[in-house]
């Protein structure tokens, strides 16, 4: 299939029986501008530069989802029911917040653009929270330890979604090439990658060679991922320019935009798929250090964790490239269907064959889902900004924000269950078993 044919037709641009003459006059000038930029080529350089903060978004993800939890758990002492409620109370405020957000971005106005001040303001604050969660005092214990957690996850989310929502809104505009995007994107997952990679093999690595505790590991890395989240930010807004047309005309408000895009058949379908993928997959890293200690059993977990990560995010890594050119050559839809289901089979046969001391089987099955792991990261991104194109086309108005704000408040509502019933099984087996050992 060529490129051309996968964009929509003008014909496509009139099937919307609703719109208005002058909504149709919009739409005329989106199709003109659209067919002007489609063939446009961003430099190396804004690709690296635009992709460049996603190493500390990166960063700050593997400590959240799958360092923190634990932590608290064994060091601060808070128990697992009281985490759970934690977690879900932090992703709710997430979906409840993203929309907003999204809109505000969308609605902004200034010589700086709609979505940079939001990344230059945020990523200082964000670093700060994300540092205090991972920081906590020595002092507090159970419930303070939680209250603690509680406080300093909700604050890190916060302020890192003003930064991570425009920046990614922000990649739907740089290009409206085809092509381009694929790259665009896949350089910021590459980034991402890396981040996580860094994150992943740094506590193993600092408490095996430096012999540091968890306390002194997680507050000196929180230090210098706070630093690299500012800097590359910053670096991101004094270069990289946003396109002056696409902020012109406003945006609808938050409810009719609500419906507009619920009638956008395109974003239902990629949307529910994105959801079902988000359920199961909230599950693996919370779960992730839990497994490797009780399950597998290895002499060192918290090394095994580190190289459980490297393996899983370096072969991820390398397959980013392959990615770009499967969807390239094969489609976006065709490459992303693939990827699910070589992850979910993978998934599946870790907990079938995977036991106590299968190292070997269990790092084999780590790398045949990791090679399914970049594309999936960077292809719902890149098809969402066609989507967001689409959209354009029917109203004449480029709602970037608002619709990346929509799109994570469905996954992050399904993410909850995927986060918050793993703990709270294991907090419920905990209690059992105690029972069960000693019925007094």
């Amino acid at each position: 299939m060529q490129e051309s044919e996968r964009w929509p037709t003008e014909q496509a641009l009139y099937s919307d029986a609703s719109a208005t003459p002058q909504t149709r006059v919009s739409q005329t000038a989106a199709v003109e501008a659209g067919s002007a930029m489609a063939g446009e080529r961003l430099s190396l350089w804004a690709k690296l530069l635009y992709g460049a903060p996603n190493l500390a978004f990166g960063a700050t993800a593997i400590p959240i989802l799958i360092n923190m939890p634990k932590f608290y758990a064994d060091v601060v002492a808070v128990p697992l029911a009281y985490l759970a409620i934690a977690i879900a109370s932090t992703r709710c405020l997430d979906a409840i917040i993203d929309p907003s957000i999204g809109l505000l971005s969308d609605r902004t106005r200034s010589r700086w653009g709609r979505r940079r001040p939001y990344i230059f303001a945020g990523a200082p604050l964000g670093g700060l929270a994300f540092w205090a969660l991972m920081s906590p005092p020595v002092y507090l214990r159970g419930f303070g330890g939680v209250i603690w957690f509680t406080v300093t996850s909700m604050l890190c989310s916060f302020f890192l979604t003003i930064t991570l929502l425009p920046h990614s809104a922000l990649g739907a505009e740089l290009s409206l090439d085809y092509g381009e995007r694929n790259s665009l994107f896949g350089a910021r997952e590459g980034f991402g990658v890396l981040g996580t990679i860094v994150a992943a093999a740094a506590p193993g690595f600092l408490m095996q060679r430096l012999g540091w505790g968890d306390r002194a590991v997680f507050s000196r890395l929180g230090l210098v991922f706070m630093i690299a989240l500012v800097a590359l930010c910053w670096l991101m807004v004094l270069v990289v320019r946003e396109r002056p047309e696409f902020s012109e005309p406003l945006p609808n408000p938050l409810v009719p935009g609500i419906r507009r895009a619920l009638r956008n058949r395109p974003f239902r379908i990629l949307l529910a798929s994105y959801v079902a993928y988000t359920i199961g997959a909230g599950m693996g890293p919370i779960l992730l250090p839990f497994f490797i200690a009780y399950v597998l059993q290895p002499a060192h977990p918290a090394l095994w964790l580190s190289i459980t990560l490297l393996a899983y995010l370096g072969i991820g890594f390398l397959f980013i490239p392959v990615g770009v050119f499967t969807a390239r050559r094969y489609g976006k839809l065709p490459t992303l269907t693939v990827c699910y289901l070589v992850g979910i089979s993978a998934q599946l046969l870790i907990f079938l064959l995977v036991g106590k001391g299968d190292t070997d089987r269990y790092l084999l099955l780590v790398g045949m889902a990791a090679t399914a792991f970049g594309a999936s990261g960077f292809l719902p991104p890149s098809m969402q900004a066609e989507v967001i194109d689409y959209d354009e086309l029917h109203t004449g108005r480029r709602r970037e924000a608002q619709y990346a704000g929509f799109w994570s408040i469905l996954p992050k509502l399904a993410a909850i269950p995927g986060a918050v019933l793993p703990i709270a099984l294991l907090a419920y087996s905990a209690t059992f078993l105690t029972r069960r050992k000693d019925p007094k």
